[in-house]
């Protein structure tokens, strides 16, 4: 998958991205809501990377760019039964500028009307009150809460009535 609009593009990971991923995955404030940093050691970075690039699987590691700088990364994972699960991140400084929802806008057209799915989901920190609370504007429910996490859910019947699909 690689799409873009005139905001924002997204792109399959690259062996070169590494840095970037060890920078944002590294970043307190960038990760607070997704558990807290992780620290990638500079030795370990060709192993993750075989990890994340699965080649041209939908089951994929991606990178966000505005402007043809990264600002973040996003994976869809568990794709089966047209159904997957959607994780994404972008530096704390790049969030409430509008990227969040061009680059969900992009992966969410993909998703439903290129790829022919039916449900995308993610699971949210409880503590991350500002991202429940954009994806429940968004169109995406609430289909499990524990007193972790939220799973946000979007059928593509609700896409289709979402302001994406506008």
């Amino acid at each position: 998958m690689n799409i873009n609009n005139e905001v924002v593009s997204i792109r399959k990971i690259e062996r070169e991205d590494m840095d970037f991923i060890q920078k944002l995955w590294g970043d307190e404030e960038s990760m607070l809501a997704s558990g807290g940093p992780y620290l990638i050691k500079e030795e370990d970075k060709d192993d993750l990377y075989a990890i994340l690039n699965k080649g041209d699987d939908v089951n994929n590691h991606y990178v966000i760019a505005a402007s043809g700088d990264l600002i973040g990364d996003l994976s869809i994972r568990n794709y089966v039964d047209d159904k997957a699960q959607l994780d994404m991140k972008l530096f704390n400084e790049m969030r409430n500028k509008g990227y969040g929802r061009q680059t969900l806008s992009l992966v969410l057209d993909y998703f439903f009307n290129e790829m022919g799915g039916k449900e995308i989901y993610l699971e949210l920190w409880l503590v991350n009150y500002f991202a429940n609370k954009k994806l429940s504007d968004y169109g995406f429910e609430a289909t499990s809460v524990t007193e972790d996490f939220n799973i946000m859910t979007m059928i593509k019947a609700k896409y289709e009535e979402s302001v994406f699909s506008k």
